[in-house]
Protein backbone atom coordinates (compact mmCIF):
# COMPACT_ATOMS: atom_id res chain seq x y z
CA UNK A 1 0.00 0.00 0.00
CA UNK A 2 1.02 3.51 -0.60
CA UNK A 3 2.45 5.50 2.32
CA UNK A 4 0.49 8.76 2.80
CA UNK A 5 1.77 12.18 2.21
CA UNK A 6 1.21 15.56 3.27
CA UNK A 7 1.26 18.22 0.67
CA UNK A 8 0.53 21.98 1.58
CA UNK A 9 -2.30 24.20 0.69
CA UNK A 10 -0.30 26.50 -1.43
CA UNK A 11 2.25 24.16 -3.33
CA UNK A 12 2.12 24.19 -6.87
CA UNK A 13 1.29 20.19 -6.34
CA UNK A 14 -1.64 20.46 -4.13
CA UNK A 15 -2.89 22.37 -7.38
CA UNK A 16 -2.48 19.51 -9.52
CA UNK A 17 -3.54 16.89 -7.43
CA UNK A 18 -6.94 18.96 -6.75
CA UNK A 19 -7.14 19.08 -10.63
CA UNK A 20 -6.73 15.00 -10.45
CA UNK A 21 -9.23 14.85 -7.62
CA UNK A 22 -12.09 16.31 -9.37
CA UNK A 23 -11.56 13.74 -11.98
CA UNK A 24 -11.41 10.90 -10.11
CA UNK A 25 -14.95 9.69 -10.23
CA UNK A 26 -15.06 9.35 -13.70
CA UNK A 27 -11.60 7.36 -13.54
CA UNK A 28 -12.95 5.39 -11.20
CA UNK A 29 -16.09 4.55 -12.42
CA UNK A 30 -14.21 3.22 -15.75
CA UNK A 31 -11.53 1.43 -14.31
CA UNK A 32 -14.24 -0.80 -12.16
CA UNK A 33 -16.08 -1.30 -15.41
CA UNK A 34 -12.97 -2.48 -17.28
CA UNK A 35 -12.03 -4.73 -13.79
CA UNK A 36 -13.53 -7.79 -14.41
CA UNK A 37 -12.34 -7.76 -18.57
CA UNK A 38 -8.60 -6.90 -17.02
CA UNK A 39 -8.70 -9.36 -14.67
CA UNK A 40 -10.37 -12.07 -17.42
CA UNK A 41 -7.53 -11.13 -20.08
CA UNK A 42 -4.74 -11.61 -17.24
CA UNK A 43 -5.88 -14.76 -16.45
CA UNK A 44 -6.17 -15.56 -20.03
CA UNK A 45 -2.24 -14.40 -20.92
CA UNK A 46 -1.24 -16.52 -17.74
CA UNK A 47 -2.94 -19.86 -19.46
CA UNK A 48 -2.16 -19.30 -22.80
CA UNK A 49 1.42 -18.18 -21.51
CA UNK A 50 1.26 -15.03 -24.14
CA UNK A 51 1.50 -11.18 -23.17
CA UNK A 52 -2.13 -9.20 -23.11
CA UNK A 53 -0.91 -7.67 -25.93
CA UNK A 54 -1.25 -10.47 -27.98
CA UNK A 55 -3.95 -11.97 -26.61
CA UNK A 56 -6.07 -9.00 -27.80
CA UNK A 57 -4.45 -8.83 -31.30
CA UNK A 58 -5.31 -12.72 -31.69
CA UNK A 59 -8.85 -11.80 -30.43
CA UNK A 60 -9.20 -8.80 -33.00
CA UNK A 61 -7.82 -10.73 -35.62
CA UNK A 62 -10.28 -13.76 -35.03
CA UNK A 63 -13.53 -11.40 -34.44
CA UNK A 64 -12.64 -9.49 -37.98
CA UNK A 65 -12.04 -12.88 -39.61
CA UNK A 66 -15.57 -14.07 -38.52
CA UNK A 67 -17.43 -11.00 -39.77
CA UNK A 68 -16.28 -12.57 -43.36
CA UNK A 69 -12.75 -10.80 -43.87
CA UNK A 70 -9.53 -12.44 -44.58
CA UNK A 71 -6.89 -12.76 -42.76
CA UNK A 72 -4.94 -9.99 -44.76
CA UNK A 73 -8.36 -7.52 -44.80
CA UNK A 74 -8.72 -8.28 -41.47
CA UNK A 75 -4.63 -7.02 -40.56
CA UNK A 76 -5.20 -3.92 -42.26
CA UNK A 77 -8.20 -3.01 -41.27
CA UNK A 78 -6.69 -3.54 -37.08
CA UNK A 79 -3.89 -1.52 -38.58
CA UNK A 80 -5.80 1.34 -39.78
CA UNK A 81 -7.76 1.43 -36.17
CA UNK A 82 -4.56 1.14 -34.56
CA UNK A 83 -3.64 4.58 -36.59
CA UNK A 84 -7.05 6.21 -35.60
CA UNK A 85 -6.96 5.25 -32.25
CA UNK A 86 -3.52 6.83 -32.15
CA UNK A 87 -4.44 9.88 -34.27
CA UNK A 88 -7.71 10.13 -32.20
CA UNK A 89 -5.10 10.16 -29.05
CA UNK A 90 -3.18 13.07 -30.18
CA UNK A 91 -5.76 14.92 -31.05
CA UNK A 92 -7.27 14.88 -27.41
CA UNK A 93 -3.40 15.91 -26.56
CA UNK A 94 -3.79 18.76 -29.07
CA UNK A 95 -6.86 19.84 -27.02
CA UNK A 96 -5.91 19.24 -23.55
CA UNK A 97 -2.77 21.28 -24.29
CA UNK A 98 -5.03 23.69 -26.59
CA UNK A 99 -7.08 24.11 -23.13
CA UNK A 100 -4.35 24.68 -20.53
CA UNK A 101 -2.94 26.94 -22.59
CA UNK A 102 -6.73 29.33 -23.09
CA UNK A 103 -6.25 28.62 -19.17
CA UNK A 104 -2.56 29.95 -18.67
CA UNK A 105 -3.19 33.05 -21.43
CA UNK A 106 -6.56 33.79 -18.83
CA UNK A 107 -4.37 33.70 -15.86
CA UNK A 108 -2.32 35.83 -17.67
CA UNK A 109 -4.84 38.73 -18.23
CA UNK A 110 -6.60 38.47 -15.48
CA UNK A 111 -2.82 39.39 -13.51
CA UNK A 112 -2.27 42.02 -16.53
CA UNK A 113 -5.94 43.48 -15.08
CA UNK A 114 -4.80 43.30 -11.68
CA UNK A 115 -1.69 45.00 -11.75
CA UNK A 116 -1.59 46.88 -15.26
CA UNK A 117 1.20 48.91 -14.20
CA UNK A 118 3.57 45.85 -13.88
CA UNK A 119 5.79 44.63 -16.66
CA UNK A 120 5.76 41.17 -17.53
CA UNK A 121 10.09 41.12 -17.40
CA UNK A 122 9.59 42.58 -13.72
CA UNK A 123 7.79 39.22 -12.40
CA UNK A 124 10.46 37.37 -10.92
CA UNK A 125 12.16 33.95 -11.91
CA UNK A 126 10.44 32.41 -9.35
CA UNK A 127 7.06 33.20 -9.57
CA UNK A 128 7.10 32.41 -13.33
CA UNK A 129 8.94 28.84 -12.05
CA UNK A 130 5.70 28.19 -9.65
CA UNK A 131 3.23 29.23 -12.39
CA UNK A 132 4.73 26.79 -15.22
CA UNK A 133 4.27 23.97 -11.98
CA UNK A 134 0.70 24.41 -12.07
CA UNK A 135 -0.06 27.82 -9.20
CA UNK A 136 -2.31 30.35 -10.52
CA UNK A 137 0.33 33.60 -11.78
CA UNK A 138 -1.43 36.13 -9.18
CA UNK A 139 -1.25 33.80 -6.53
CA UNK A 140 2.43 33.00 -7.19
CA UNK A 141 2.97 36.31 -7.24
CA UNK A 142 1.43 37.47 -4.16
CA UNK A 143 3.08 34.72 -2.36
CA UNK A 144 6.34 36.26 -3.46
CA UNK A 145 5.69 39.64 -2.72
CA UNK A 146 4.65 38.49 0.78
CA UNK A 147 7.42 36.61 1.48
CA UNK A 148 9.97 39.29 0.15
CA UNK A 149 7.71 41.43 2.73
CA UNK A 150 8.31 39.50 5.21
CA UNK A 151 11.75 39.17 4.88
CA UNK A 152 12.33 42.79 4.79
CA UNK A 153 10.76 43.38 7.40
CA UNK A 154 13.25 40.73 9.17
CA UNK A 155 16.31 42.30 7.61
CA UNK A 156 14.87 45.89 9.14
CA UNK A 157 14.61 44.00 12.79
CA UNK A 158 17.69 42.43 12.57
CA UNK A 159 19.36 45.78 11.58
CA UNK A 160 17.61 47.58 14.65
CA UNK A 161 18.38 44.71 16.67
CA UNK A 162 21.95 45.05 15.65
CA UNK A 163 21.39 48.98 16.12
CA UNK A 164 20.43 48.28 20.08
CA UNK A 165 22.80 46.48 20.68
CA UNK A 166 25.43 48.93 19.70
CA UNK A 167 23.65 51.83 21.98
CA UNK A 168 23.42 49.45 24.75
CA UNK A 169 27.17 48.90 24.34
CA UNK A 170 28.48 52.23 24.19
CA UNK A 171 25.75 53.54 26.68
CA UNK A 172 27.81 50.57 29.03
CA UNK A 173 31.06 51.66 27.47
CA UNK A 174 30.67 55.41 28.33
CA UNK A 175 28.95 54.70 31.78
CA UNK A 176 32.41 52.48 32.93
CA UNK A 177 34.36 55.10 31.22
CA UNK A 178 32.19 58.08 33.47
CA UNK A 179 32.77 56.13 36.46
CA UNK A 180 36.71 55.43 35.89
CA UNK A 181 37.34 58.87 35.64
CA UNK A 182 35.75 59.61 39.14
CA UNK A 183 37.59 57.37 40.45
CA UNK A 184 40.67 58.32 38.64
CA UNK A 185 39.97 62.22 40.16
CA UNK A 186 39.14 60.77 44.07
CA UNK A 187 42.67 58.91 44.29
CA UNK A 188 45.15 60.01 46.81
CA UNK A 189 46.18 63.37 45.57
CA UNK A 190 47.44 65.23 48.05
CA UNK A 191 45.69 68.72 48.74
CA UNK A 192 47.29 71.60 48.71
CA UNK A 193 46.50 73.77 52.16
CA UNK A 194 47.59 77.36 50.45
CA UNK A 195 45.05 76.23 47.35
CA UNK A 196 42.11 75.27 49.79
CA UNK A 197 42.45 78.35 51.36
CA UNK A 198 41.33 80.09 48.41
CA UNK A 199 38.19 78.33 48.74
CA UNK A 200 36.84 79.10 51.91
Amino acid sequence: MDKEETVAADSPEAVTLVQKGRDYDRVRKKYDESKPVMEAMALLAKQMERPVSENLSMIRLNLKTQDGMSEDEARRAIAMEDREATLSEKESETAEQDRREKERQAQIAAFANKYPKLDAKEIPKEVWTQFNDGTPLIDAYEKYQSQKQISEKDRRISEMEAELSALKKNAENSTKSASSMKSAGNGAVERDAFLEGFGS
